[in-house]
């Protein structure tokens, strides 16, 4: 159990160097904030594709749609972070581990406990629509220029 949640806890962190490290500072080279982020979110939502075949796993039970919904949500909160805080990986990094303890409190399985994950993605959807309207859609930022890294060449 101990070794299932470090390799976790290390695809988590090498999600986050390619989602956020690498491909959010390119798309928003040629793309809006939100559409980067809208498009990263629903690759990420797809990347879990596999778990949604092991019937012991919260995306299964959860459901595409959801989780889907629910990762283009979180991909705007974590791009507004990302934004906010110059770059800081290692914020959105904290941020996405903060959102997982989550899953890890509330287990969609068994089945009864399903509303929880939905619960969890409305939670999501609620709180990327405050940060669109604090932020705009744009840069996702509270500052008029983008205080994040320039995109590699």
């Amino acid at each position: 159990h101990v070794r299932k949640i470090a390799d976790r806890r290390e695809r988590r962190a090498a999600e986050e160097l390619v989602w956020r490290g690498s491909l959010l500072p390119r798309l928003q080279a040629r793309w809006s904030a939100l559409a980067a982020s809208v498009f990263i979110g629903a690759c990420e939502g797809l990347f879990h594709l596999p778990l949604f075949f092991k019937p012991e796993s919260d995306q299964a039970a959860t459901g595409l749609p959801v989780f889907l919904l629910g990762s283009i949500a979180g991909a705007i909160i974590l791009s507004c972070v990302f934004n906010n805080t110059s770059g800081s990986l290692l914020l959105v990094q904290l941020f996405h581990i903060f959102a997982n303890t989550w899953i890890t409190l509330f287990p969609a399985m068994p089945t009864d406990n399903v509303v929880s994950q939905w619960i969890f993605s409305g939670l999501l959807v609620v709180i990327a629509g405050l940060v669109l309207v604090a932020c705009g859609t744009r840069r996702l930022s509270r500052s008029s220029e983008p205080r994040r890294p320039n995109a590699p060449k």
